[in-house]
């Protein structure tokens, strides 16, 4: 297994910078923070947001000449501009430390809160391949022409994943707060969606719902589906991208309305802008299945 492959989740540059208005609506700054514990350096992206009647590009959009910091019991930490649109903290902050990034901008002020989670860590990932593949129903795309879908019947290998970590060595009540956020990413070509109740490869759920008493660790259970051509194909030996975040509410809000279509953007925790801010704990692993191949 290859550990540490970075953010795997939805914590990517420009999540939330998407068109946010309508016709004539107000540009607005969009600022995006995930902030790990030290020693990882507080990283700010700034972004202007689009409107409808123009095509966005994430690139086009950096803001640059902003002023950021981040404020904490500790006091005030300004923040460096390296790349376009990208600032940096010279200095990390600690475990449950909470926080306000403020971000200035030819006048347009904007603001969010935020608090570093403990680190996280996976202690065992346990894998389970059924021996035969069962028929699904998958949904290859839309057809322009009927305005409709595309429906057709295949054979999938449902892969349940259990993943299992650990408390923070000095828990406190206070750390009943945080949410997990899940996902189970195969590496293969995969193109038809798996219209199946059964599978779910991603979820964000309040960590202690995971706690299991009798094995003093949380358990989370996810099941993601590999395509074959018939019911006598064998599995295919595959990768897949295991990814685990710990956060607050805020997190799990942006994480859990971001691919929302009845929504513009996801719900943002920034005032006087848009976009999240939001301490993460991380880990991640890359593991080949069957395990051991």
């Amino acid at each position: 297994m290859m550990r540490r492959l970075g953010i795997v989740l939805c914590v990517v540059v420009g999540g939330a910078a998407c068109d946010s208005g309508g016709p004539g609506a107000e540009e607005q700054l969009v600022i995006e923070a995930f902030i790990e514990a030290a020693p990882s350096m507080p990283r700010v992206v700034v972004r202007r947001s689009g409107s409808l009647d123009d095509r966005y590009s994430l690139e086009d959009a950096l803001v640059d000449g902003a002023t950021v910091r981040a404020r904490t019991t500790d006091g005030a930490r300004l923040f460096t501009q390296g790349a376009r649109g990208i600032y940096i903290a010279d200095t990390g902050l600690r475990e449950r430390t909470p926080f306000t990034i403020e971000v200035e901008q030819d006048g347009r002020q904007a603001r969010a809160s935020g608090l570093i989670p403990p680190r996280i860590a996976l202690d065992s990932i346990e894998v389970r391949v059924p021996e035969v593949p069962v028929e699904a129903v998958l949904l290859e795309g839309f057809n322009l022409d009927s305005l409709g879908v595309t429906l057709d019947e295949g054979f999938i290998y449902p892969i349940e994943v259990t993943l299992r970590w650990s408390r923070p060595p000095d828990y406190s009540p206070a750390d009943s707060m945080y949410w997990i956020q899940t996902r189970l990413a195969p590496v293969v070509p995969f193109t038809a969606t798996v219209l199946d109740f059964f599978l779910l490869a991603e979820e964000v759920f309040s960590e202690q719902t995971a706690w299991q008493p009798q094995a003093q660790q949380y358990e989370w259970t996810g099941v993601y589906a590999i395509l074959v051509d018939a019911r006598t194909t064998p599995l295919p030996i595959h990768d897949v991208d295991i990814g685990l975040v710990r956060s607050t509410e805020a997190y799990a809000r942006f994480a859990r309305t971001r691919a929302d279509r009845d929504r513009r953007e996801p719900i943002s925790n920034v005032t006087g802008g848009l976009g999240i801010v939001a301490g993460i704990a991380l880990d991640s692993v890359r593991t080949r299945v069957p395990l051991g191949k």
